[in-house]
């Protein structure tokens, strides 16, 4: 899942309709899912930002700015980069958050930077973020019971704890089922949020593997 981005629409102007925002968006979210390596996500990040900067009324181009930044953290191999790369997103993210309070989706997606902070130095870092992450999660869940990215992130949470633990993983493996459940009602297109399915699925089946 893993996003890249090219420079379009350099101009105020050119955002200036909302077809044209629609269009450059869906572009860039088509290019997005062929990155396949760090360059690529950081133009994604970079020409997301460019969007955001000529659309200050969206939430959108501020959201999978932070999200490209979220995965750039995956790519990278050292402590310090990771923590770079994952405050950065969470600026984005705060920044979307102030066009859009109420956005459940904005909610969720800091929970998964807190979970990739998380993620990063697991054994210096589990007691403190993950409360954090799952207050998030279930913050997000709350103002819309249907994201199914909350749900899903929550069972991601849950089973990574319940492996480290060696506890059962019957609730995450019930969010999992539950997310793929909401994933099913969700409509595929446009430029709304709607990854995180295949994941979702993942642990639907190592739920069944475990059994």
């Amino acid at each position: 899942m893993y996003l890249s981005l090219t420079l379009l629409f350099a101009t105020v102007l050119v955002f200036g309709g909302t077809g044209a925002y629609q269009k450059a968006m869906q572009k860039n979210l088509q290019k997005m899912q062929d990155a396949q390596d760090k360059s690529a996500l950081q133009e994604a990040a970079n020409g997301f930002e460019r969007i955001a900067n000529n659309s200050p009324d969206e939430w959108l181009p501020l959201y999978y700015t932070a999200y490209s930044y979220i995965h750039i953290s995956q790519m990278e191999q050292e402590l310090a980069a990771k923590d770079e790369a994952l405050d950065k997103a969470l600026t984005y993210i705060r920044k979307a958050s102030e066009i859009a309070p109420q956005e459940s989706e904005i909610v969720a997606l800091e929970g998964y930077q807190v979970m990739m902070k998380l993620a990063a130095d697991p054994a210096n870092r589990g007691q403190t973020l993950s409360p954090k992450a799952m207050q998030l999660f279930g913050k997000a869940t709350g103002m819309n019971p249907e994201n199914p990215r909350a749900a899903y992130l929550m069972a991601e949470m849950e089973y990574g704890t319940a492996q480290f633990f060696g506890s059962g993983t019957e609730k995450a493996c019930a969010l999992a089922n539950k997310s793929v459940a909401l994933f099913e009602n969700e409509a595929q297109d446009g430029i709304e949020p709607h990854w995180g399915r295949e994941n979702a699925v993942r642990i639907v089946e190592e739920c069944s593997s475990d059994k």
